[in-house]
């Protein structure tokens, strides 16, 4: 039987059903559902298997490696819910338990990151406009140091998809715990080069030079570029948008 999937909530946590056979290493057009969920970041991404069987490992390791990644960015846990999991060894950073229910219970505790969020043309103005946003997040949430930082990060990420991109952008801002994390998205499947002679490549090099941490990931249809700028805060006024416990 033919893997399928269906999009049952999105936030705070994404819940995804999959159903049919888990037989490969391509996990086809689920992987990109997959993507885009991890991408609009949710607290954590519920994998619902109660009506999947697997008829081969391949397929539980290139879910696997979609948790690994997502450990990484956007820091989301995913969780594969189903009975016949349950008791399969799991693989790295990819957490078993036998129902939504238990996958829920596990979660619990896990909190849910202060964001703010606009979405932006593929226009020269969008720079400014992701300036006076990011501003404004910094002022809401009380970061007064380095948030001309935050405003110059965000600037060359915009202009960077605005100029190679060429699609609606969307930015993110979440606050975590002494700093916050930029991200923006776009929908341009093309990544950027490695190349010295790639112009995209000086603008993300100031990106890195200016971060604690950033990278590049894949979404269904494009990509999110984010960084994470510390010491832009104090840890004890970071605000949470609350456990999930709380909030669901």
């Amino acid at each position: 039987m033919a893997l399928t999937w269906q999009v049952r909530e999105t936030f705070p946590v994404a819940v995804l059903s999959l159903s049919g056979e888990l037989t490969a290493h391509d996990l086809g057009d689920a992987e990109q559902i997959i993507l885009d969920s991890l991408a609009a970041m949710p607290a954590a991404l519920v994998l619902d298997a109660a009506e999947l069987t697997a008829a081969a490992d391949d397929g539980l390791d290139r879910l696997g490696e979609l948790a690994e990644s997502s450990a990484k960015w956007p820091g989301v846990p995913v969780v594969l819910a189903g009975p016949e999991f349950d008791v399969t060894p799991c693989r790295r950073y990819l957490i078993c338990v036998p129902t939504v229910a238990a996958a829920r219970e596990a979660l619990a505790g896990v909190v849910v990151s202060a964001r703010e969020y606009i979405g932006l043309p593929p226009d020269p103005s969008s720079c400014g406009r992701a300036r006076e946003f990011v501003a404004a997040a910094c002022a809401k949430w009380g970061v007064r140091r380095s948030a001309r930082l935050a405003e110059l990060v965000v600037s060359e990420l915009v202009a960077n998809g605005v100029m190679h991109a060429k699609t609606p952008l969307a930015v993110t801002v979440r606050r975590q715990d002494a700093g916050i994390e930029i991200s923006v998205r776009d929908d341009n499947p093309v990544m950027p080069s490695d190349s010295s002679g790639d112009p995209r490549g000086f603008g993300l090099q100031l990106v890195g030079a200016l971060s604690e941490d950033w990278g590049i990931a894949r979404t269904g249809r494009g990509k999110v570029v984010w960084t994470k700028l510390t010491g832009v805060g104090s840890k004890e006024g970071a605000p949470e948008g609350g456990r999930l416990s709380q909030l669901t």
